[in-house]
C-alpha cells in the first residue's frame, strides 16, 4: 500500500494593506483549493456484524472559501466544498458529495 495526497490553493485578501500581519485578519478574504489522493479509498471493517467503510478521504476535493469582517471583530465565513469519492472498483461509493459550511468569528 503506497498512499499518497497533494493539495494546492490560492488565497487573495482584498483592500489589503501592509500593516495586517496575516491574510484574513481584515476586509474580504476569498480562497479556492483542490486536493488528491491515491491509495486512501478506506477499508472496511465489521461493525456489529454490518461491513461498514472507515478512514477514508475522497478521492478529490475542491473548496471554494469567502470572508468578511462584518462588525469589528465579528468575521462571517461561507466555505463550499465538493468532493469525489473513489470509484466502486477501488472501494469507494463513486458519489459526489456537497457540502456547506457557515461560521461566525468572534475575535477579542
Amino acid at each position: 500500500m503506497l498512499p499518497s495526497a497533494w493539495q494546492v490553493s490560492l488565497g487573495y485578501q482584498f483592500g489589503w494593506n501592509p500593516w495586517v500581519e496575516k491574510i484574513g485578519d481584515q476586509g474580504t478574504f476569498v480562497a479556492v483549493g483542490y486536493s488528491q489522493s491515491q491509495g486512501l479509498a478506506g477499508a472496511t471493517q465489521l461493525i456489529s456484524g454490518v461491513p461498514t467503510r472507515v478512514g477514508f478521504v475522497p478521492k478529490s476535493r475542491l473548496l471554494m472559501t469567502a470572508s468578511e469582517w462584518v462588525l469589528e471583530g465579528l468575521k462571517f465565513t461561507l466555505e463550499g466544498s465538493i468532493d469525489w469519492d473513489y470509484p466502486l472498483s477501488e472501494g469507494g461509493t463513486g458519489a459526489t458529495g456537497w457540502g456547506l459550511l457557515t461560521s461566525l468569528t468572534f475575535a477579542f
